[in-house]
């Protein structure tokens, strides 16, 4: 977004190091700076980091060789978008079944600790 907006590359970059939580992902972006003002494509820059996936860095590649970076890096973000939500629906799919259980669980101690001390006190009353 910044980079469709004119905010120029060296700046945007800057930016969006301060902006990302994660102090990797920080840390590549800003060797990827460094090295896009020793002249180097944003790709190269980025290629020598590990968490950039090898289609990620192709479509680095095709966006500056096509001169559409910034149409490229909005793909990039929609990628890692959906990598997101992929991997939280998962997730959630796994918790989901594991907190039904827990909370089963739990209603079975808390009806067991209500319900036995009834049961002993009425086998203890003899009519």
């Amino acid at each position: 977004i910044l980079v469709s907006s004119g905010v120029p590359m060296m700046q945007a970059l800057e930016i969006v190091a301060r902006v990302v939580n994660n102090v990797e992902y920080s840390s590549a972006i800003l060797y990827a700076r460094r090295a896009v003002s020793e002249g180097m494509n944003l790709s190269q820059g980025l290629s020598n980091s590990p968490h950039f996936t090898p289609l990620v860095m192709h479509m680095l590649k095709v966006g500056e060789e096509a001169g559409a970076l910034d149409e490229m890096l909005g793909k990039v973000a929609d990628f890692y978008e959906s990598e997101v939500k992929y991997t939280v629906d998962r997730l959630s799919s796994i918790i989901e079944p594991l907190m039904i259980l827990f909370l089963a669980v739990l209603v079975g101690i808390i009806l067991a600790a209500v319900m036995l001390p009834m049961f002993k006190m009425s086998g203890a009353v003899d009519l």
